[in-house]
């Protein structure tokens, strides 16, 4: 009895590692196509930056200039910048995002993302998702910081790199 207990309890810890790993991946996809849809609405004629994330690029472009991490927040003067499993914008979100990840919202998960020239046109998006694991205080990332994705014994995370260009082909 207590072998097949033992056994139920390590599936299920292991279900739940692997659902949390995908909804940091899921999301992690999401903005990284969020940044590349921002950069396809780039003017390069008038060189404005639009959007959400791409207005921290730094203009003009330097090669290996870099944003630095950006915690991603919907409400800047909250102290809590997680978010929950639909990140911070689920009204945002297309049919397809809210049917790819459950409906349930709880601040779990740290996000930032970093913005560096490669070249004048070009760009490298970096999206980073992390989360504490379950021994670890419920409270103790609620600021996101950036040195929280080093402590590799208290936090889980995934990371997604993307190469974006400006749109040059735009009137």
């Amino acid at each position: 009895m207590y072998a097949s207990l033992s056994l139920c309890l390590s599936a299920l810890k292991g279900n739940t590692e692997m659902r949390d790993s995908a909804i940091a991946l899921t999301y992690a996809e999401h903005l990284l196509s969020t940044i590349q849809g921002e950069s396809v609405m780039w003017q390069t004629k008038t060189d404005s930056v639009p959007g959400r994330f791409l207005r921290h690029l730094p203009v003009p472009a330097a090669t290996g200039q870099s944003t630095g991490w950006k915690v991603l927040q919907m409400n800047p003067f909250a102290t809590d910048k997680r978010v929950g499993d639909m990140g911070d914008d689920s009204h945002l979100y297309d049919a397809g995002m809210l049917f790819a990840l459950p409906s349930e919202q709880r601040p779990r998960y740290c996000t930032q993302y970093r913005l560096t020239w490669v070249t004048p046109d070009l760009f490298r998006a970096e999206v980073r998702v992390g989360w504490s694991r379950p021994h670890v205080p419920v409270d103790k990332y609620r600021a996101c910081p950036t040195a929280m994705f080093d402590d590799i014994g208290n936090v889980v995370s995934v990371s997604m790199p993307a190469m974006v260009m400006k749109n040059v082909y735009a009137q």
